[in-house]
């Protein structure tokens, strides 16, 4: 199935935002310039899905339900998950099969990451690493992943913070043999700050994350009333940037607490990775690049 070409968003930083498509049947596509992106891994694509939060309704016809046929028509290189399968203890079961029917119908090349979340539970993660094991999960660990797009082999390096999520660690198990770029899948987006610090020694570019779910009921994509973290509202959602490192935030593809959403459609992310310009580098204080 053909894919419709991408338009350059209005008012985003041309340096950095290669192009983007909103909401194309609940799949959102973005292109992203990362600095110091080696050439052997530009058009790397990266499926990202997070926040299930399986049991909150649990019906047929939530979005949730209709992601297996969703991710089965994208073709991605890497799925990463980035936590919240289920909503609360004792929806072990529903986490398990929600996210179990997503895994067995998108086809990575590359294989799939999945990060916990803090909803999810021991038991969950327990039964995780038996039941669904197509997934790697990576629980403050770190990988190692061979990569050839067709422009050379190149080994990808993944940072898996859980919550509670600790990425220093883990990042010291790959600076004996350093990878040729490094990326971080966290559920929390604060993890972008010693993200940002790995960069000299990692070339750690970029962080895959979720949690706040774009805020889930919010005045607009720029103002969000709660992002469940010690991000401002401005900065809960989209693309960040923090010195050479980028933050890709998802809304998440369920709710928590309500089964509600306001301004704030569900979504899963298509994210090609583009070899960035150099000059491409914000400063010392997190700044938002791109709204969704």
């Amino acid at each position: 199935m053909s894919e419709p070409p991408l338009t350059t968003p209005s008012g985003a930083d041309a340096l950095l935002i290669a192009a983007y498509e909103p909401e194309r049947s609940g799949v959102d596509r973005c292109e992203i310039r990362v600095p110091g992106l080696p050439d052997s891994l530009d058009g790397l694509r990266l499926l990202q899905v997070g926040d299930l939060h399986c049991g909150m309704r649990g019906t047929i016809g939530s979005f949730a339900d209709r992601l297996p046929g969703l991710v089965a028509e994208i073709g991605c290189d890497l799925a990463v998950f980035v936590g919240d399968a289920m909503e609360k203890p004792g929806q072990e079961d529903l986490g398990i099969r929600g996210l179990g029917a997503i895994a067995e119908a998108w086809q990575p090349r590359f294989g799939a990451i999945g990060v916990y979340g803090n909803h999810d539970t021991g038991t969950f993660r327990r039964r995780a690493v038996k039941e669904l094991s197509s997934i790697r999960w990576l629980e403050n660990e770190s990988a190692v992943i061979d990569v050839d797009l067709g422009r050379g082999p190149a080994r990808l390096g993944v940072i898996g913070a859980s919550d509670p999520q600790d990425v220093v660690s883990p990042a010291l198990d790959l600076l004996e043999k350093p990878p040729d770029f490094t990326m971080v899948a966290a559920h929390v987006p604060t993890a972008i700050y010693p993200a940002a610090a790995l960069t000299r020694a990692l070339r750690c570019g970029l962080v895959l994350a979720g949690h706040t779910h774009g805020g889930q009921a919010r005045i607009s994509k720029h103002r969000l009333l709660k992002t469940s973290c010690d991000l401002p509202g401005r900065l809960g959602t989209g693309v960040l940037r923090l010195g050479r490192t980028l933050c890709v935030i998802t809304r998440g593809a369920g709710e928590a607490l309500l089964d509600l959403r306001v301004n704030c459609p569900p979504h899963v992310l298509l994210v090609t990775l583009r070899a960035g310009d150099e000059s491409a580098v914000g400063g010392a204080e997190l700044e938002q690049v791109l709204a969704w």
